[in-house]
């Protein structure tokens, strides 16, 4: 999914217009991948984050970095993990993407939590496919945060970072589909390191995007991923070196690293060709892998609909762009020929 955001400059402010890309083929002169319009409600999201950025707003997505960020379980190395809190924060710190876990209560209702057992990240006792949704509401996940439902998190998150939702149990496949379903607009994908799981969802949304999650690349995995079409494999950080990584570029499936809190660690990923990592501290890592000040080009991150959508912003003549903050409800003007063409794609 992608847009183009068409810069036209007038020594005035500068005015951003949204159009439907042309559709591109891999094989075209450009290489680029297929795009089609933005829905409205991303489209919206795209602009107001487009502007946020070429008005100057100190936010931690426009520093840009050339792996994706997504927050594990939120923000979870800064607010309690799987929260309402944690995802708020993970849009503050700038993230691409968010990945959290799904479960279901006994009353069948998605919610959004790691462990079975309700012991270890909230103030309450037993599973949480053994309580109605009523009971686990009262639990206490962290700094008086509930147990939130996937119903919420994604009324929060949609049109605003990309998600990565961890199915934990079978059975949950197909509440899970209607609920996104039901919000068009929200981008995500479903891991799981059950890959029945990954099965079924395939066999009701022929279109979703897979990513099956394991410790090492073993044969298996490579098997499953050809079978279900995925989008892209999850492994272990530690399961990952060059070879690996070349072995699923081959084949055209990018891959994604977890847990990532080390900088040294996510630099070594990055150079083998790793697409995303998967970290508590996503600021911690932006600041890492931004790039310097001897890199030809700029490759900030404006997150939008949760993608990772990297916009070349040309640094022409001598005057740059501006870097202050713009006059309330005004973008700041830029010189002639700083920005041309903000091309997002997916």
């Amino acid at each position: 999914m992608g847009a183009t955001v068409s810069v036209v400059e007038t020594g005035a402010p500068v005015e951003l217009t949204l159009s439907a890309p042309r559709r591109e083929s891999r094989s075209g002169a450009s290489g680029g991948r297929s795009l089609r319009p933005v829905p409205a409600p991303e489209a919206i999201a795209l602009e107001a984050t487009v502007t946020r950025c070429l008005a100057g707003e100190p936010r931690a997505d426009c520093s840009g970095t050339n792996v994706l960020l997504y927050a594990h379980r939120g923000s979870s190395g800064k607010a309690p993990e799987n929260t309402l809190a944690a995802f708020r924060r993970a849009i503050a710190d700038g993230a691409d993407g968010v990945e959290l876990d799904v479960r279901a209560t006994a009353d069948g209702v998605p919610v959004v939590l790691h462990d079975r057992d309700l012991s270890r990240t909230t103030s309450a006792r037993g599973w949480v496919d053994g309580l109605p949704l009523a009971e686990v509401r009262r639990c206490d996940a962290g700094d008086g945060e509930p147990v939130p439902t996937l119903a919420e998190v994604l009324d929060l998150l949609a049109g605003r970072i990309r998600l990565d939702l961890e199915l934990k149990q079978a059975g949950v496949e197909c509440a899970v589909l209607g609920l996104l379903a039901a919000r068009p607009w929200v981008r995500w994908a479903i891991s799981s390191f059950d890959w029945g799981v990954l099965r079924t969802v395939r066999a009701l949304a022929p279109d979703a995007e897979l990513w099956p999650l394991a410790v090492t690349a073993g044969d298996d995995l490579a098997a499953v991923a050809r079978e279900i079409g995925a989008g892209g494999v999850a492994l272990a950080a530690a399961g990952i070196d060059a070879v690996v990584a070349d072995r699923y570029a081959a084949v055209g499936l990018p891959v994604i690293a977890w847990t990532v809190n080390d900088p040294m660690e996510a630099r070594r990923l990055r150079e083998i060709g790793v697409t995303a990592v998967c970290t508590d501290l996503p600021v911690a890592l932006r600041r890492a892998l931004a790039p310097t000040a001897d890199d030809q080009g700029v490759l900030p991150t404006l997150a939008f609909g949760g993608a990772a959508t990297r916009s070349l912003l040309n640094r022409q003549g001598s005057g740059g762009w501006a870097t202050g903050r713009a006059p309330e409800g005004e973008l700041a003007t830029r010189p002639r020929g700083a920005l041309r063409d903000l091309a997002v794609g997916r």
